[in-house]
């Protein structure tokens, strides 16, 4: 089942579309699952809290504090555990122009990292009801930034 843009699941705390961009918080319910979905346009996920399993070719689980970026069209279900979750989607509107304007590469592989501070200044932001133009703003900063770090490092696996 592929979902509406901007359309995620859970209990939507915020939404709003700006000029390029279409942003959502929602707050996820402990032990609860997500049947296997995907969405029409690449995404990022901010993790601001908790944790869930995400089940598609492989599982894999992603903990607070972890930004996840899929490809378009790239089938999961999520099943959320004992707290659940609060998750910072960002949709690109037309990515196709986004990276041609940018001259960006998005990553062709579902990728895992840990979050940027722009992602959290634009989840401030988001909760602080900054205007449209300014969370734009922050909103293609995450992206570059994250997106960057995708194209250069991969899936970084920190070992302590």
């Amino acid at each position: 089942m592929s979902t509406k843009p901007n359309k995620y699941f859970g209990i939507t705390e915020k939404s709003l579309k700006t000029e390029s961009f279409n942003i959502s918080v929602t707050n996820h319910s402990m032990n609860s699952e997500i049947a296997l979905h995907s969405h029409n346009k690449p995404y990022l996920c901010l993790l601001a809290d908790g944790a869930y399993e995400e089940i598609s070719n492989v599982s894999d689980i992603i903990t607070g504090g972890e930004v996840i970026y899929r490809t378009s069209n790239y089938e999961h279900s999520n099943s959320f555990a004992d707290k659940g979750g609060v998750c910072l989607n960002i949709e690109i509107n037309d990515y196709e122009q986004f990276i041609r304007l940018n001259e960006l590469q998005l990553p062709n592989t579902v990728s895992k990292q840990k979050g940027t501070i722009e992602l959290y200044k634009l989840l401030y932001g988001l909760k602080r009801g900054l205007p449209n133009d300014v969370l734009n703003i922050y909103c293609y900063e995450s992206m570059i930034s994250t997106i960057h770090i995708f194209n250069e490092k991969g899936e970084l696996k920190l070992t302590i």
